[in-house]
């Protein structure tokens, strides 16, 4: 049995949701169960989370004048600085701005 259609998208259409709305067609098979999963945990903010290793954490501030909605939080040259993950977008832009790697991804995982 198979089914056939088009999809319509334009760049409004935000990928997860559209993957989301196309896997609960097929949720009887376990790996579209599992990648459901993933894709609803990462819609809510839950995918990823970035946090900072204070032995590397600098205060040099880029990764504070970076991140749009002010998550990454700290005072110029007093180390370390912290992401605080209730209001991280999960953008990735401190990771990229952070010249020391003091920015760590951490899948799946939210702030202590």
């Amino acid at each position: 049995m198979s089914s056939e259609g088009i999809i319509v998208l334009d760049e409004s259409a935000c990928v997860v949701n559209v993957a989301k709305f196309f896997l609960k067609f097929t949720s009887c098979r376990v790996g579209a169960k599992i990648m459901l999963g993933i894709l609803e945990r990462i819609a809510r903010g839950e995918g990823t989370g970035y946090l900072v290793v204070p032995e590397f954490c600098r205060a040099c501030d880029r990764c504070r004048q970076v991140c749009p909605t002010g998550a990454a939080r700290g005072t110029p040259g007093n180390p370390p600085y912290r992401i605080e993950l209730s209001a991280c977008i999960n953008c990735g832009a401190c990771f990229d701005a952070c010249p020391f790697g003091a920015i760590e991804r951490r899948p799946g995982r939210k702030e202590r």
